[in-house]
């Protein structure tokens, strides 16, 4: 379980609670601005976190060694290729925060986008950026394997 979150904004006095504080919550305080807090700044860490990551992916495909031997050019090659695949993964997973920090901004942030339903702060702490609580994305899920399942029939 993550437990990165820290002060966020400008103002020093803030306060953000811990992971077993956001845990220990009554059920009424779901989505509270204490909590919104700690999703945020769980969140901002994240995205710091994916962009230096995409940034050292892009520095791996940019740089291009001298090389001379088609093994070791192979090799280079495959590396890069990996690079590319995990800047592109971190680029996605920085919309998917930007996404969600938009939500914590609008208060939609928590809240299933199909039914409305609490998202749960479990499911949260261990994915941050869904939108869709379980049983939707459970629904979703097997839709998709249905259509794939069908469309294998055919």
């Amino acid at each position: 379980m993550q437990t990165q979150p820290s002060v966020v904004g400008t103002d020093a006095d803030t306060v953000i609670i811990t992971t077993e504080q956001l845990l220990g919550m009554p059920e009424d305080q779901y989505m509270s601005a204490p909590q919104l807090l700690f999703f945020e700044s769980l969140l901002l860490h994240e995205l710091d976190e994916a962009r230096q990551r995409h940034s050292q992916a892009r520095q791996t495909i940019q740089d291009r060694p001298a090389v001379s031997d088609v093994s070791d050019w192979a090799s280079a090659e495959e590396e890069r290729a990996s690079a590319l695949s995990h800047a592109e993964r971190n680029h996605q997973l920085c919309r998917k925060i930007a996404k969600a920090l938009e939500r914590i901004h609008d208060e939609s942030y928590g809240w299933c986008e199909v039914t409305g339903e609490p998202i749960g702060l479990k499911r949260l702490l261990s994915r941050p950026t869904t939108s869709l609580c379980i049983e939707e994305k459970q629904r979703q899920e097997a839709k998709e394997l249905h259509h794939h399942k069908a469309r294998g029939a055919a």
